[in-house]
């Protein structure tokens, strides 16, 4: 592949958020506020729920788009206190294990 080809690659273009949270209300805020921007957002309770659906994400019933550079989430939004696996171990967790995702934009929200 020339780097000509590489450069017309069509960027990703799921819209799709993970959100790990173990607040049901801030899940339900954070859901909808980012579906009237016209994100899909799925939902992860703990930092473990997040590593499962991004190491197996057919069993999470989530398919890739046409693009070459598809990533699945364009951005994961987390929690720092959970528990089983907080919000600092997740993002050490993704960037150590997840090869597909190390590059994936990480916000961490706190309340």
């Amino acid at each position: 592949m020339c780097i000509r080809d590489r450069i017309k690659r069509e960027p990703c273009n799921c819209r799709r958020i993970l959100s790990v949270d173990d607040d049901n209300y801030s899940q339900m805020a954070i859901g909808r506020m980012l579906t009237k921007l016209g994100f899909s957002v799925v939902k992860a309770l703990n930092g473990v729920e997040a590593l499962d659906i991004l190491n197996d994400v057919k069993k999470a019933d989530l398919k890739r788009c046409e693009s070459d550079r598809c990533h699945i989430f364009n951005l994961v939004l987390t929690d720092l206190h959970m528990p089983f696996l907080n919000g600092i171990d997740l993002i050490k967790a993704i960037r150590d294990t997840q090869a597909d995702q190390q590059n994936i934009p990480i916000v961490m929200l706190s309340a």
